[in-house]
């Protein structure tokens, strides 16, 4: 984005080049040039739109922005003329990119739009981590052998590199792609490999994430209806309390005080089914000051999956209990407060018995159920998001063998090959794989669930395709001619 024109302004994707197509030092470049666009101009003065280029894709004088959308496939660029501001309608935040009523997009002789769309694939090879494999836990930190499958589309393929947390570790230019390397300690790591080949593009592989020893999660509350009050009286749900009180809701004599249900519930946690956990336990940020004796009991629910809460009568209290359940005495709370005193004892029992459900999957939601005498007075997330409650759990999980297998190359044969309206892949298990075909340019055109030996329709053109084969965490990519 060039931010000194004052004026607007978007080129064709263009490189620097002294070449004899070179224009004012630049030509263009529909591969890996980049595409420039003038800031515009809203408030500041005017300037003279007189420097066009050959590689100029349009450009103008007006007070203007650009309003911007950025995808993984597709960056979109629109010019928005500031003239009538006070005219146009608003977008919300729940819809960005509706242009909104009265909104004028400049609309020259190449388009209202400029697309930039993703080259990833184009002439590149194609590559794809095997090991670890996405979302793999070793129980501590140790020395492991990453690899990659690669192959090109239009040539061959010079080297891959190795790559952890954006730092190279290693470089392989022989079949099969491998890397040594010693996870340091416990903690997150984000492995991709970089392919190289014959003619110098490179492409880039999917991440994988992998982890070592003892992880510690800290969850806050996704959104306000994740934390709700439940009268016992008549089992009415607050949904949008300005405090959570834990357990009895005071009332301003006369009115009696009313005792209640609290939840809590928290979202996408990674924590694999059968994990040890550690410790756990849940922080609140005082609203009060609080000195009167309390005695919570604390359960979770004894589901795979809790759901959000809604307000239905007994949403929380007809809520299935986990057999485990946690006493809580809390000492004095003091107004903002968010220490060892505001938070709930150890919960291991209670998140063991969740975690250790068959049904239950990493990325699940967890909920709990709180009841009892007394109160203590915690902020909910619709009063501060920044203080409301928040999960702390430390885990530790190796995944098992039978998750990796004996290798992650993935053995499969594809007959036949070459071929015409449909081939076969066959291999040694009767478990489905995922199918993905790849067209020249590294483009999916199909993908589906097969089992071994199943006839596979293969509707077209002749030429080279890719067939990428993957079960479980192995997988294969290999050549397949169209003839």
């Amino acid at each position: 984005v060039e931010s000194d024109a004052h004026d607007v302004k978007t080129t064709w994707p263009i490189s620097p080049s002294t070449g004899s197509a070179s224009d004012a030092g630049f030509e263009e470049d529909s591969i890996s040039g980049t595409v420039y666009i003038g800031e515009g101009c809203w408030g500041a003065p005017l300037r003279t739109n007189d420097w066009n280029r050959n590689w100029t894709r349009n450009s103008g004088s007006f007070n203007s922005f650009h309003w911007l959308k950025i995808t993984r496939d597709t960056i979109e660029i629109r010019t928005i003329g500031t003239d009538n501001a006070s005219s146009v309608g608003s977008v919300s935040d729940n819809d960005r990119f509706t242009p909104p009523n009265g909104i004028d997009i400049w609309n020259p002789s190449n388009g209202d739009v400029v697309y930039i769309t993703n080259q990833k694939y184009i002439g590149r090879p194609i590559v794809q981590v095997t090991y670890p494999y996405n979302l793999q836990y070793f129980g501590q930190p140790q020395a492991i052998t990453l690899t990659a499958d690669a192959i090109d589309t239009n040539g061959t393929v010079q080297y891959v590199n190795f790559f952890v947390n954006d730092v190279q570790v290693g470089q392989d230019s022989t079949f099969p792609y491998e890397a040594n390397f010693t996870i340091p300690t416990n903690g997150t790591y984000v492995i991709n490999a970089w392919a190289v080949d014959n003619d110098g593009w490179h492409n880039i592989s999917e991440d994988v994430t992998a982890y070592a020893g003892q992880m510690d999660l800290s969850i806050p509350l996704s959104s306000n209806d994740d934390d709700a009050e439940e009268y016992l009286s008549d089992g009415s749900v607050d949904l949008t309390s300005s405090d959570l009180e834990l357990c009895v809701e005071q009332w301003v004599w006369p009115i009696s005080d009313e005792d209640q249900w609290v939840g809590l519930r928290f979202t996408d946690l990674h924590i694999p089914q059968g994990a040890t956990i550690a410790s756990a336990y849940i922080q609140f940020t005082a609203d009060e000051n609080q000195t009167d004796a309390a005695v919570i009991t604390l359960y979770g629910q004894a589901v795979d999956n809790a759901n959000t809460f809604i307000d239905l009568n007994y949403n929380l209290s007809s809520r299935p209990h986990t057999s485990a359940s946690v006493q809580w005495a809390p000492t004095t709370w003091s107004t903002n407060a968010s220490n060892s005193d505001e938070q709930t004892p150890d919960i291991t029992s209670i998140v063991q018995e969740i975690v250790n459900r068959s049904g239950w999957q990493a990325g699940n939601a967890m909920a709990f159920l709180f009841e009892g005498t007394g109160t203590r007075s915690a902020y909910s997330r619709d009063t501060d998001a920044s203080k409301s409650a928040v999960l702390n759990i430390s885990f530790s999980y190796t995944s098992p063998t039978n998750d990796i297998g004996e290798s992650t190359k993935f053995d499969a044969l594809i007959f036949p090959n070459p071929a015409d309206d449909f081939i076969r892949i066959k291999w040694d298990n009767d478990a489905p794989s995922t199918i993905k075909i790849y067209d020249i340019n590294g483009k999916v055109i199909f993908s589906d669930t097969y089992t071994s030996g199943q006839a596979i329709p293969t509707p077209y053109p002749k030429g080279l395709y890719f067939i990428e084969i993957t079960q479980n965490n192995s997988s294969s990519i290999q050549k397949l001619i169209l003839q």
